[in-house]
């Protein structure tokens, strides 16, 4: 009995040495620091929105106009490993569209459990893969998920 606690407490050292485990804590940390991303973007988007009357073409027409409304380095998602520019997913709203219109979002496999969201009133939101189908099915979202399914996400 004590050989197999001995054991036990051994691997359970070696694990925590080795880094195993801490997995799902860098995880929850990627996910808090993509929505903080999503947050910043959406804000910037909105102020964007307030000062032109509409929302930006595209995220990288923000950082081309001669006035950065955001630092570049948001775009990456810290969930996302490849050699992407842009970790994100975003769709112009209407001006009239409903507030929890779907405007950004992280891209697939970004994140194992969630897919961060922003909606057009700032809302950000992790959603299960279920929820995010769900979201993308309500019709005030269909504008957002038709580009989604052209790009492949």
């Amino acid at each position: 009995m004590v050989d197999a606690k001995r054991r036990i407490a051994v691997l359970v050292l070696l694990a925590m040495m080795t880094g195993c485990g801490g997995g799902a804590e860098e995880e929850k940390d990627h996910v808090r620091a993509c929505s903080a991303n999503l947050h910043n973007i959406a804000s910037a988007c909105t102020t964007y929105s307030s000062m032109n009357r509409k929302y930006p073409e595209s995220l990288q027409s923000m950082l081309k106009e001669g006035k950065e409304m955001f630092p570049s380095d948001l775009l990456k998602c810290p969930g996302d490993n490849s050699q992407r520019a842009c970790g994100y997913f975003y769709v112009a709203p209407e001006q009239e569209a409903d507030n929890m219109t779907l405007m950004l979002c992280d891209l697939p496999g970004n994140h194992k459990q969630v897919r961060c969201v922003a909606f057009k009133c700032r809302v950000i939101k992790q959603l299960t893969k279920d929820e995010f189908q769900a979201a993308l099915k309500l019709p005030h979202n269909a504008a957002f998920a038709a580009a989604l399914e052209k790009a492949g996400g």
